[in-house]
Protein backbone atom coordinates (compact mmCIF):
# COMPACT_ATOMS: atom_id res chain seq x y z
CA UNK A 1 0.00 0.00 0.00
CA UNK A 2 1.40 3.42 -0.96
CA UNK A 3 2.21 6.11 1.55
CA UNK A 4 -0.57 8.24 0.02
CA UNK A 5 -3.17 5.78 1.33
CA UNK A 6 -1.56 6.14 4.73
CA UNK A 7 -1.71 9.93 4.45
CA UNK A 8 -5.46 9.73 3.81
CA UNK A 9 -5.96 7.42 6.80
CA UNK A 10 -3.89 9.60 9.15
CA UNK A 11 -5.71 12.71 7.97
CA UNK A 12 -9.11 11.09 8.56
CA UNK A 13 -8.11 9.88 12.02
CA UNK A 14 -6.95 13.36 12.99
CA UNK A 15 -10.15 14.99 11.69
CA UNK A 16 -12.23 12.50 13.65
CA UNK A 17 -10.24 13.52 16.74
CA UNK A 18 -8.89 10.01 17.28
CA UNK A 19 -5.36 11.36 17.88
CA UNK A 20 -3.37 8.71 15.95
CA UNK A 21 0.22 8.02 16.98
CA UNK A 22 3.12 6.19 15.33
CA UNK A 23 2.38 2.93 17.17
CA UNK A 24 -1.19 2.90 15.85
CA UNK A 25 -0.08 3.77 12.31
CA UNK A 26 2.54 1.01 12.47
CA UNK A 27 -0.03 -1.56 13.61
CA UNK A 28 -2.68 -0.45 11.11
CA UNK A 29 -0.43 -0.71 8.04
CA UNK A 30 2.04 -3.33 9.22
CA UNK A 31 5.01 -0.99 8.89
CA UNK A 32 7.80 -0.05 11.28
CA UNK A 33 7.35 2.71 13.83
CA UNK A 34 10.24 4.50 12.14
CA UNK A 35 8.36 4.46 8.82
CA UNK A 36 5.20 5.68 10.56
CA UNK A 37 7.21 8.56 11.99
CA UNK A 38 8.47 9.39 8.50
CA UNK A 39 4.88 9.45 7.25
CA UNK A 40 3.95 12.00 9.88
CA UNK A 41 7.04 14.05 9.02
CA UNK A 42 6.12 13.91 5.33
CA UNK A 43 2.59 15.05 6.14
CA UNK A 44 3.98 17.94 8.16
CA UNK A 45 7.04 18.99 6.13
CA UNK A 46 6.17 18.18 2.50
CA UNK A 47 2.39 18.59 2.56
CA UNK A 48 2.67 21.49 5.02
CA UNK A 49 0.01 20.05 7.33
CA UNK A 50 -0.28 21.77 10.74
CA UNK A 51 0.44 18.52 12.61
CA UNK A 52 1.37 18.66 16.28
CA UNK A 53 1.72 15.98 18.95
CA UNK A 54 -0.66 16.24 21.92
CA UNK A 55 0.98 14.82 25.06
CA UNK A 56 -2.33 14.74 26.90
CA UNK A 57 -4.06 12.63 24.21
CA UNK A 58 -0.84 10.82 23.23
CA UNK A 59 -1.46 11.39 19.54
CA UNK A 60 -1.38 13.90 16.69
CA UNK A 61 -3.86 16.66 15.90
CA UNK A 62 -4.20 19.66 13.58
CA UNK A 63 -3.58 23.12 14.98
CA UNK A 64 -5.53 24.54 12.04
CA UNK A 65 -8.63 22.54 10.92
CA UNK A 66 -8.82 24.50 7.66
CA UNK A 67 -5.98 22.42 6.19
CA UNK A 68 -6.96 20.08 3.33
CA UNK A 69 -4.98 17.31 1.67
CA UNK A 70 -4.24 17.90 -2.02
CA UNK A 71 -6.62 16.16 -4.43
CA UNK A 72 -3.89 14.16 -6.17
CA UNK A 73 -0.18 13.48 -5.91
CA UNK A 74 2.24 14.03 -8.78
CA UNK A 75 5.05 11.51 -8.64
CA UNK A 76 8.41 11.61 -10.41
CA UNK A 77 7.13 9.51 -13.34
CA UNK A 78 4.11 11.78 -13.76
CA UNK A 79 6.39 14.82 -13.63
CA UNK A 80 8.38 13.29 -16.50
CA UNK A 81 5.10 12.81 -18.37
CA UNK A 82 4.34 16.52 -17.94
CA UNK A 83 7.77 17.33 -19.35
CA UNK A 84 7.12 15.12 -22.41
CA UNK A 85 3.74 16.73 -23.03
CA UNK A 86 5.24 20.19 -22.68
CA UNK A 87 7.98 19.39 -25.22
CA UNK A 88 5.54 17.88 -27.72
CA UNK A 89 3.12 20.79 -27.60
CA UNK A 90 5.97 23.29 -27.82
CA UNK A 91 6.94 21.65 -31.13
CA UNK A 92 3.57 22.64 -32.54
CA UNK A 93 3.40 26.02 -30.83
CA UNK A 94 1.84 27.54 -33.95
CA UNK A 95 -0.99 25.03 -33.81
CA UNK A 96 -1.48 25.03 -30.06
CA UNK A 97 -4.75 26.94 -30.09
CA UNK A 98 -5.58 26.32 -26.44
CA UNK A 99 -2.13 27.06 -24.99
CA UNK A 100 -1.60 23.53 -23.71
CA UNK A 101 2.17 23.85 -24.02
CA UNK A 102 2.17 26.77 -21.58
CA UNK A 103 -0.17 24.86 -19.26
CA UNK A 104 2.13 21.84 -19.05
CA UNK A 105 5.13 24.17 -18.56
CA UNK A 106 3.40 25.74 -15.56
CA UNK A 107 2.40 22.37 -14.10
CA UNK A 108 5.98 21.17 -14.37
CA UNK A 109 7.31 24.32 -12.71
CA UNK A 110 4.80 24.03 -9.87
CA UNK A 111 5.82 20.43 -9.24
CA UNK A 112 9.49 21.48 -9.17
CA UNK A 113 8.80 23.99 -6.41
CA UNK A 114 7.71 21.25 -4.00
CA UNK A 115 10.17 19.10 -2.07
CA UNK A 116 9.71 15.41 -1.35
CA UNK A 117 9.32 12.18 -3.28
CA UNK A 118 5.87 13.15 -4.51
CA UNK A 119 4.73 16.70 -5.23
CA UNK A 120 1.30 17.84 -4.10
CA UNK A 121 -0.97 19.50 -6.64
CA UNK A 122 -4.75 19.72 -6.99
CA UNK A 123 -4.93 18.33 -10.50
CA UNK A 124 -7.68 15.86 -11.51
CA UNK A 125 -5.56 13.42 -13.47
CA UNK A 126 -3.62 10.29 -12.67
CA UNK A 127 -2.06 8.98 -15.90
CA UNK A 128 1.08 6.91 -16.06
CA UNK A 129 3.88 8.05 -18.34
CA UNK A 130 3.02 5.46 -21.00
CA UNK A 131 -0.55 6.70 -21.15
CA UNK A 132 0.73 10.24 -21.52
CA UNK A 133 2.87 9.20 -24.47
CA UNK A 134 -0.14 7.56 -26.10
CA UNK A 135 -2.14 10.74 -25.60
CA UNK A 136 0.57 12.78 -27.30
CA UNK A 137 0.78 10.28 -30.15
CA UNK A 138 -2.94 10.40 -30.85
CA UNK A 139 -3.59 14.12 -30.38
CA UNK A 140 -0.39 15.67 -31.67
CA UNK A 141 1.08 13.36 -34.30
CA UNK A 142 -2.23 12.82 -36.10
CA UNK A 143 -2.94 16.17 -37.69
CA UNK A 144 -6.44 15.15 -38.80
CA UNK A 145 -7.45 14.86 -35.13
CA UNK A 146 -6.28 18.36 -34.27
CA UNK A 147 -8.26 21.49 -35.07
CA UNK A 148 -6.19 24.08 -36.97
CA UNK A 149 -5.33 27.29 -35.21
CA UNK A 150 -7.27 30.12 -36.82
CA UNK A 151 -7.49 33.63 -35.49
CA UNK A 152 -10.76 34.17 -33.65
CA UNK A 153 -11.89 36.86 -36.11
CA UNK A 154 -11.71 34.39 -39.00
CA UNK A 155 -14.52 31.85 -39.40
CA UNK A 156 -14.41 28.08 -39.78
CA UNK A 157 -16.40 26.31 -42.51
CA UNK A 158 -17.95 22.86 -42.51
CA UNK A 159 -19.92 20.97 -45.16
CA UNK A 160 -22.75 19.09 -43.48
CA UNK A 161 -25.55 16.98 -44.97
CA UNK A 162 -28.78 17.07 -42.97
CA UNK A 163 -31.68 14.65 -42.98
CA UNK A 164 -34.07 17.59 -43.12
CA UNK A 165 -33.53 21.18 -44.24
CA UNK A 166 -35.56 22.51 -41.32
CA UNK A 167 -32.47 22.07 -39.13
CA UNK A 168 -30.87 25.16 -40.68
CA UNK A 169 -33.84 27.35 -39.81
CA UNK A 170 -34.56 25.68 -36.48
CA UNK A 171 -31.02 26.20 -35.17
CA UNK A 172 -30.45 29.47 -37.08
CA UNK A 173 -27.29 28.24 -38.74
CA UNK A 174 -25.18 30.60 -40.83
CA UNK A 175 -25.34 28.29 -43.84
CA UNK A 176 -25.48 28.28 -47.63
CA UNK A 177 -27.24 25.45 -49.47
CA UNK A 178 -24.80 23.62 -51.76
CA UNK A 179 -27.37 21.18 -53.16
CA UNK A 180 -28.44 17.62 -52.32
CA UNK A 181 -29.24 18.58 -48.68
CA UNK A 182 -25.63 19.70 -48.15
CA UNK A 183 -24.99 23.03 -46.40
CA UNK A 184 -21.77 24.97 -46.04
CA UNK A 185 -21.88 26.29 -42.48
CA UNK A 186 -19.84 29.17 -41.11
CA UNK A 187 -18.95 29.21 -37.40
CA UNK A 188 -16.40 30.85 -35.12
CA UNK A 189 -16.04 28.46 -32.17
CA UNK A 190 -15.16 24.78 -32.66
CA UNK A 191 -16.38 23.81 -29.20
CA UNK A 192 -19.69 25.68 -29.52
CA UNK A 193 -20.32 24.20 -32.97
CA UNK A 194 -19.65 20.64 -31.74
CA UNK A 195 -22.06 21.16 -28.84
CA UNK A 196 -24.68 22.44 -31.29
CA UNK A 197 -24.25 19.42 -33.57
CA UNK A 198 -24.59 17.06 -30.61
CA UNK A 199 -27.88 18.73 -29.68
CA UNK A 200 -29.48 18.23 -33.13
CA UNK A 201 -32.18 15.49 -32.90
CA UNK A 202 -31.94 14.64 -36.61
CA UNK A 203 -29.47 12.59 -38.64
CA UNK A 204 -26.61 14.47 -40.24
CA UNK A 205 -23.24 13.76 -41.81
CA UNK A 206 -20.11 15.90 -41.74
CA UNK A 207 -18.52 15.81 -45.19
CA UNK A 208 -15.64 18.14 -44.37
CA UNK A 209 -13.31 18.94 -42.70
CA UNK A 210 -12.07 15.54 -41.54
CA UNK A 211 -10.61 16.83 -38.26
CA UNK A 212 -14.04 18.10 -37.18
CA UNK A 213 -15.63 14.76 -38.05
CA UNK A 214 -12.96 12.91 -36.07
CA UNK A 215 -13.38 15.12 -33.01
CA UNK A 216 -17.15 14.63 -33.05
CA UNK A 217 -16.78 10.85 -33.42
CA UNK A 218 -14.33 10.81 -30.52
CA UNK A 219 -16.80 12.71 -28.32
CA UNK A 220 -19.61 10.30 -29.20
CA UNK A 221 -17.43 7.26 -28.53
CA UNK A 222 -16.56 8.62 -25.08
CA UNK A 223 -20.25 9.17 -24.30
CA UNK A 224 -21.18 5.66 -25.43
CA UNK A 225 -18.32 4.21 -23.42
CA UNK A 226 -19.65 6.00 -20.36
CA UNK A 227 -23.10 4.48 -20.86
CA UNK A 228 -21.67 0.97 -21.14
CA UNK A 229 -19.76 1.18 -17.86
Amino acid sequence: MSNWHRMIWIDRQIREKRYPNCAQISERFNISIRQASRDVEYLRDSLEAPVKYCYLKKGYHYTDPVFQLPAVMITESQKKALSILSQEFNKIRGSDEFGLGDLFDKLERVSDERNGQARSLSWRANMEITEMKELVATTVSKSDMYAPCVHKTEPFFADVKFETSTVVELFRLDAVHSGNSVYRIRYYSVEAFILLLLSIPYEFRILSPNWLKNILCHRLEKKLHGFRE
